[in-house]
């Protein structure tokens, strides 16, 4: 068995992008200075990473088939949160703005240069890299970058974010035909990170103007990425190479995404290790398991991602805090970390993990005490007669069925019933899921949050001005102070003075009981061991980028076969 295991080279969710502000300009790619893993986070297997590999020719051409896992219907970056199987498909059409290097820190990409204008970080100026068009043939140039900032900004829920952290006229302006203006409501030093997740997704003006009149348009997406989207089914998606890419070199002849494997009757693993899938990712414990045991190169990676429990501080009785510290002693920790993680699960106390500069050290996450739990829930009920049957506390608990393992589901009923909540399990598809939760119509969800690569492009989820009729704060606790120890950190790249607000703002969280940390989230990604030049995607200006996403999802764009 070949097996390369990696937890992640990147810096974790807690590690800045850029000690530095002001322009953001090529960075000479380095390897001395990656972060290592911490004994919390060791190697599961021999260290190093997929590119550590004796290096073997490339060979042009070939059909690569990858397996990321389901995808629904809609690939348009203007109306959808994208899962990480999306992100995987979708890396391969579309390119962001800016990314991030394996250090952690954004470095231009579509864009030519990104900086603060008089050094001032509530307004940013970004020019654009001259001479690539989308695969439609329209220019990229600041008026498609700023039309999909607007087709963003009038989503009902992707819209929040922008709304709320940019002023309300003028958000983001053409200065010329390639330099694009934003402005925001507070000082931001992350805002160059920012462009490189979805809000630094660009699409086509034309093919989003296309999708207004026909909705269908939009599992078809245009970019101008490596790879131009040519077919989907129910099972099937195809992307084929774009010889005109503004980036470079592309190897693969096409890719052949299968998004329902279970239809072969076969797990994903499986068809890797009898060659009909040359790779395939996976954060399922019992995939991943399967996945070690082949003849497979495969990297572990602890995303910066936590898994936890979100409770909805607005639906009563969760709006008392002693009925949310119930629910936090009831539930099994140890038996729902298994179920997301197995024996590798790495549990977590907070958004941060250990290995954070921005971690406290002090937080413990209270769970497995039903016995304790049960008191509080009497005293809750003895109060709140109207909200509770014959003494127990009705909740109703919506989870995403492709991301959260039903055992997780069953672990926790059994836990919180001991208690004395009677639990409605609601198992719905990632996109209702995203829209009842942003709507509040839930008492608690199971869940992935807080993974950016700098924790400031994360405030989006814990700002009182993200609670709203549609809320990114999904909780919907709104706390002036914590409000302002998030603003305060993001005026700031310097960690030494970022630490002690992520601190207190991660004790807060603790205080609020509107959070149950569980586990930080493993993803493994496997490729057949005739597969090079994964992880080997760099920006234009040779930084070498990290592999994975934060939350879960590869790039494929230097991948090809060794023979």
């Amino acid at each position: 068995m070949v097996v390369v295991a990696l937890v992640s080279v990147t810096a974790c969710a807690g590690t800045p992008a850029n000690d530095n502000t002001g322009q953001l300009a090529a960075r000479t790619p380095t390897t001395a200075d990656h972060t290592q893993p911490s004994s919390a986070d060791a190697p599961l297997e021999s260290p190093g990473s997929l590119d550590s590999a004796p290096p073997a020719e490339p060979i042009a051409g070939g059909i690569l088939r990858f397996a990321p896992g389901p995808i629904g219907p809609t690939l348009d970056p203007t109306s959808t949160q994208f899962t990480a199987a999306e992100r995987t498909v979708t890396n391969t059409v579309f390119d962001t703005l800016t990314a991030i290097d394996v250090d952690g820190r954004p470095v231009p990409y579509l864009a030519e240069a990104i900086e603060p204008v008089f050094g001032d970080l509530s307004i940013w100026r970004m020019t654009l890299r001259p001479g690539i068009t989308f695969h439609d043939g329209t220019p990229l140039d600041a008026a498609a970058v700023v039309a999909n900032f607007e087709a963003q900004r009038a989503d009902p829920a992707l819209g929040v974010v922008i709304r709320a952290d940019y002023v309300e006229v003028g958000p983001a302006i053409t200065v010329d035909e390639r330099t694009v203006e934003y402005r925001l409501r507070d000082p931001n030093a992350a805002f160059a990170a920012r462009l490189a997740g979805p809000e630094g997704v660009v699409a086509s003006p034309t093919w989003l103007a296309a999708t207004v009149g026909n909705p269908d348009l939009r599992a078809a997406p245009v970019g101008t990425g490596p790879f131009t989207f040519t077919q989907r089914s129910d099972r099937f998606v195809r992307v084929d190479r774009n010889p005109e890419w503004w980036a470079g070199e592309v190897y693969l002849d096409a890719i052949e995404f299968i998004t329902e494997v279970e239809a072969t009757g076969l797990s994903a693993p499986e068809l890797l290790a009898g060659g009909d899938l040359d790779g395939m990712q996976t954060a399922d414990p019992t995939a991943v398991t399967e996945l070690l045991e082949i003849d497979a190169t495969t990297t572990i990676d602890v995303a910066d991602e936590v898994a936890l429990v979100v409770v909805n501080t607005e639906s009563p009785p969760f709006d008392d805090v002693r009925v949310r510290r119930a629910l936090a002693l009831a539930t099994p920790l140890d038996d729902v970390r298994s179920a997301l993680g197995g024996a590798r699960a790495v549990a977590a106390t907070q958004r941060f993990a250990p290995d954070s500069r921005y971690f406290e050290p002090g937080l413990r996450q209270i769970g497995d005490t039903p016995e304790r739990a049960a008191p509080l829930i009497a005293t809750a009920c003895s109060e709140r007669r109207d909200q509770c049957v014959d003494g127990r506390i009705a909740i109703d608990l919506p989870y995403p069925v492709e991301t959260v393992p039903s055992a997780a589901i069953d672990a926790l009923v059994e836990g919180w019933s001991t208690a004395g909540f009677d639990v409605n399990v609601q198992p719905l598809d990632d996109a209702e899921h995203r829209s009842r939760i942003g709507l509040g119509e839930y008492d608690a969800t199971v869940w992935q949050q807080f993974g950016a690569t700098d924790p400031a492009v994360d405030n989006a989820w814990l700002l009182c001005r993200s609670v709203g009729r549609v809320s990114l704060n999904w909780p919907r606790v709104c706390d002036l102070e914590r409000d302002a120890q998030l603003l305060e950190a993001q005026s700031t790249s310097d960690p030494a003075t970022r630490a002690p607000w992520y601190r207190s703002v991660s004790t807060a969280m603790t205080d609020s009981f509107a959070y149950v940390f569980l586990a930080h989230e493993e993803w493994a990604y496997g490729f057949a061991p005739n597969i090079g030049g994964v992880c080997g995607r760099t920006a234009p200006d040779g930084a070498v980028l990290r592999c994975t996403s934060p939350s879960g999802g590869t790039w494929l764009t230097s991948t090809w076969f060794t023979g």
